[in-house]
């Protein structure tokens, strides 16, 4: 490996521990980028896998329709995978003793979606 490649790999890793550092208290709200995840105070690990079938109206577009989007995360617990998908228009739902709630969803390829968790 170059040095080039060794710095490449080394940033990346660096990247992936702050955007998993773990939350220290409820509630947690961040604001992630598709395939970025958070842990949270009870080492559960939150994923926004990606928005799908976004119909939302743009910014400054006057629809018939306001459309949808579906956020799709995937939640990590005791070593158990799960994929969850949350509607933009419901903007929240209840998994077990967690609350998600969609704060905000950008518009855009690959927009980032702010999350707000807490106990139930």
């Amino acid at each position: 490996m170059n040095a080039r490649a060794v710095f490449v790999a080394l940033s990346s890793l660096l990247l992936a521990a702050c955007a998993s550092a773990p939350a220290t208290s409820w509630p947690v709200q961040s604001a992630l980028r598709p395939g970025e995840s958070i842990t949270l105070p009870d080492r559960t690990r939150l994923q926004y896998v990606g928005t799908r079938n976004d119909s939302r109206c743009p910014p400054q577009v006057q629809c018939i329709q306001a459309g949808d989007a579906q956020v799709h995360l995937r939640m990590e617990r005791a070593g158990v995978a799960r994929d969850l998908v949350l509607l933009a228009s419901a903007s929240s739902l209840d998994d077990g003793d967690l609350h998600i709630t969609l704060v905000d969803l950008a518009f855009g390829g690959a927009p980032a979606a702010t999350l707000l968790i807490d106990k139930r």
